[in-house]
């Protein structure tokens, strides 16, 4: 699980309406929930080649009722040990919630290449099918 302290959009997505964190072990261990499921929420970074950072960025930017066929037709997405792009999720363990968004890695500052979007129930489930 990435550090959500590193985060850039870990703000907008510990703020949503569904979104609890709990502290534990004397308030040095944080966990992420989903309310209305109680399941726990897995922060991760990856870093993605150009070609499936151009994919992912057009699965982000279709509209919800036609995700499930851009996600069919793009597939999984590969990741990269070194890559120009930088993709961060937020995804519970029940794929019931997802957040995401794409930045390009420019003059060393991540610049985002994509809105930030969060799901909730099957639309989740979908877009959590290209991880």
């Amino acid at each position: 699980m990435a550090n959500i302290k590193n985060m850039e959009t870990a703000q907008q997505v510990l703020n949503h309406k569904n979104i609890a964190i709990e502290k534990s072990f004397f308030g040095l261990k944080t966990s992420i929930k989903y309310i209305p499921t109680g399941s726990n929420v897995k922060a991760e970074v990856y870093e993605l080649t150009p070609n499936m950072g151009e994919k992912l960025i057009k699965i982000l930017n279709t509209p919800e009722d036609k995700q499930e066929k851009a996600v069919a037709a793009a597939g999984k997405v590969e990741f990269s040990q070194i890559g120009h792009y930088i993709l961060e999720t937020f995804v519970s363990e029940d794929k019931a919630f997802v957040a995401m968004q794409v930045f390009r890695f420019v003059d060393f500052v991540n610049v985002p290449a994509s809105d930030l979007v969060m799901y909730e129930g099957n639309s989740a489930a979908i877009l959590a099918g290209v991880l």
